[in-house]
């Protein structure tokens, strides 16, 4: 009975091998491809791939390196999924794979970009195992693509600095929703988020300690805890690392409050200077909801009056216009010396001056009022001469044509002194 038991295990244990070997000579066989050139295109059953660093020396410890995978294929839809070989995970990021239609080649259709980024802390000249790729296509994998391994030099941090210091440009940016004025204030102990965004390419948990450590409750703000958001991506060629923050918070006071300053500190690898940076204090309007319904009522009763005012001014600018209309008709119909004295009077009337007044004294009040015009004045001495002359001459109608003469706008200018009482 136990020899047959032995015998029954040994046969399933051999069965299992016998499996595992047939896989893995089959991956081996069709599957395996090894590439042995960076920076190079390289050609295998229906796949063209290539791979490449964007820096191997003058690598500063905890600084990125991306590495980046080029595939050139006719699947439509596929699946890459990276292989870091029983390497430290935490020093690989992976970035997700943007897919490139190609209409300048008969021989591919689709290229893939894929971008892994690693960071080490270990100084000196060191091998740098490429994450090999698995190439799927409809569900099933396909290809086991495995990359030779380069030689990176990686560079201590200046002794000054702390290891974790964030490395290359940040730059800082931040919003709070709603934003608020005079005219729109927050109100206080209501909720409210104020959302940091800090980019850069080499950012790690520092962050965090310099962001929190600056916001921290007052007499003017209450911070509730922050949710913290990490977002990593690739846009031409440039890695793109966002951690944001979003940060609840009310106000406790009436009027204008400033939200603290966020500072950092950078080493730029570029030009190795430490740089410090910070970003301008947003400032908060905000009342409480008693002071916050008056200030609308009031704004409100401010509307009205001022439509109020600018009704009142439009009425009397168009009461101007339409005396000045009825004037120059006036002395349009006037057939008469009479007439045109009458049209005078009517004049006068409109404008404010005395109404029964003779000739030369209109004529003085025109000169004080409007300025001398010798075509007025050849005018009036016309209709004196129609009117009171023993020798009357016949009526010319010079008057008429001389008010009609004059610019429309410095007429209107005697109505609207007038109806504005100015």
């Amino acid at each position: 009975m136990v020899r047959e038991l032995f015998l029954l295990l040994s046969a399933l244990l051999m069965f299992g091998v016998t499996l595992s070997v047939s896989a893995q000579t089959g991956l081996a066989a069709g599957k395996r491809f090894h590439i042995d050139q960076i920076d190079q295109w390289m050609t295998h059953d229906g796949l063209a791939i290539k791979y490449s660093l964007d820096k191997q020396h003058g690598l500063f410890a905890g600084e990125m390196i991306a590495i980046r995978y080029d595939i050139k294929s006719n699947d439509a839809v596929i699946s890459l999924k990276v292989d870091n070989k029983n390497e430290e995970q935490a020093q690989f990021t992976v970035l997700r794979t943007h897919k490139e239609e190609l209409t300048n080649t008969e021989t591919w259709r689709y290229q893939y970009h894929l971008t892994v980024l690693f960071s080490t802390a270990r100084i000196g000249k060191q091998a740098l195992t490429i994450p090999a790729l698995i190439y799927s296509e409809g569900g099933r994998d396909q290809y086991y693509l495995d990359f030779v391994e380069q030689q990176i030099t990686v560079q201590s941090l200046p002794v000054y600095l702390p290891p974790d210091i964030l490395l290359a440009p940040v730059t800082i940016t931040s919003s709070i929703n709603p934003a608020s004025s005079w005219l729109r204030p927050m109100t206080t102990d209501y909720l409210y988020h104020w959302e940091i965004n800090i980019t850069g390419t080499n950012l790690n948990s520092r962050l965090y300690s310099d962001v929190v450590r600056a916001i921290s409750t007052d007499e003017y703000f209450e911070f509730m805890p922050t949710e913290v958001s990490e977002f990593i991506d690739k846009q031409s060629d440039v890695i793109h690392h966002r951690v944001q923050y979003r940060i609840p918070f009310t106000i406790k006071t009436n009027g204008r409050s400033v939200l603290p300053e966020i500072r950092l500190q950078y080493f730029n690898t570029l030009t190795r200077k430490l740089v410090n940076i910070k970003h301008p204090p947003n400032s908060v309007i905000a009342l409480n909801i008693y002071f916050k319904s008056m200030l609308i009522l009031f704004i409100i009763l401010l509307l009205i009056n001022l439509v109020t005012l600018l009704v009142i001014l439009i009425r009397r600018a168009w009461l101007s216009y339409r005396a000045l209309r009825l004037v120059l008709d006036q002395f349009a119909r006037a057939d008469t010396p009479l007439q045109e004295r009458q049209a005078m009077h009517y004049f006068s009337s409109s404008v404010g001056w005395p109404v029964k007044i003779g000739i030369y004294q209109w004529n003085q009040y025109w000169q004080q009022r409007v300025g001398v015009n010798e075509q007025i004045l050849v005018a009036i001495e016309s209709l004196a001469q129609t009117l009171y002359s023993q020798h009357q001459p016949p009526y010319d109608g010079h008057l008429t044509q001389a008010i009609q003469s004059v610019p429309l706008l410095k007429l209107y200018k005697l109505f609207i002194q007038r109806y504005f009482f100015l």
